[in-house]
């Protein structure tokens, strides 16, 4: 068996959000928020983002909500998470003699989000298992993820970006996964590079890409970095460590692609 059909079969859920107003799109619908509440950020006192409490109260929150995903996104960016609406009585007018229920601002789901961390853990989990499973069998010519805790590890990171994507900074957009994290993946589980797919654009016409189905989170995004400081754009994710919102990391960009979907995609 070749290098090429070494590449097995990884299960993703690729739920890609493309943020409307203060929401963003999950499975393919405006269902989803972006939020701040597991950032230090929200419990800071006088901005100090680094002040213990912030920090403690912050770890809280993610460990209660999204207790898999979390330590790969909490302290990195602001997520796009599911939502639900809310609803308020308002006041009686002259219209509404008793008033009326108005729909409110929408918020975070805690119960869906622990739903879908819960659901990308064993999703991760039993792909991981079932991977080594097979590349023991095939010999230690095909290993990829087994006995290679970074493999695994990038694997896990991938997805949770995959399913809770960073929202930019004014809270209007959630944003495509970063190419360079499509490459860390292939690079950790140490692909030959001639076998990656993490072109930031999708190939069209005589080649071997028009038979496969897309790779989850194509197309990506090409990481932009501050002149001078190579300091990474917040313009992907996960792109740069820290809050979303970071002064000076204002970029504007044209989303081009709006896809919620699941896939199942098979390496050949």
């Amino acid at each position: 068996m070749n290098s090429m059909t070494s590449l097995l079969p990884l299960y993703l859920c690729f739920v890609f959000c493309v943020q409307l107003a203060l929401t963003c799109d999950i499975h393919g619908t405006n269902s989803g928020i972006c939020t701040n509440e597991y950032h230090p950020s929200s419990y800071a006192i006088d901005g100090d983002e680094l002040d213990v409490q912030a920090i403690q109260q912050a770890k809280i929150k993610w460990q209660s909500d999204m207790p898999y995903c979390g330590k790969y996104i909490a302290n990195y960016y602001s997520p796009c998470v599911p939502s639900r609406p809310s609803t308020e009585w308002a006041s009686p007018d002259a219209n509404f003699q008793f008033g009326r229920l108005m729909k409110g601002e929408s918020k975070t789901d805690v119960a869906s989000v622990q739903t879908k961390d819960n659901w990308v853990r064993e999703t991760v989990t039993s792909t991981i298992q079932g991977k080594i499973e097979l590349e023991r069998e095939q010999g230690s010519n095909h290993y990829h993820f087994n006995q290679n805790k970074d493999c695994q590890e990038a694997f896990a990171r991938y997805t949770c970006w995959l399913n809770f994507p960073r929202c930019d900074e004014f809270f209007e957009d959630s944003l495509p996964l970063c190419q360079s994290a499509c490459e860390n993946l292939f690079r950790a589980c140490k692909f030959e590079s001639d076998l990656w797919r993490c072109e930031a654009d999708v190939i069209h016409g005589d080649s071997e890409y028009d038979i496969r189905a897309l790779f989850p989170g194509q197309p990506f995004k090409k990481n932009a970095f501050i002149p001078k400081s190579n300091n990474p754009l917040p313009i992907c994710t996960p792109s740069i460590k820290g809050d979303a919102s970071s002064i000076g990391m204002r970029v504007w960009f044209v989303l081009s692609l709006a896809l919620g979907v699941d896939m199942l995609v098979e390496w050949m």
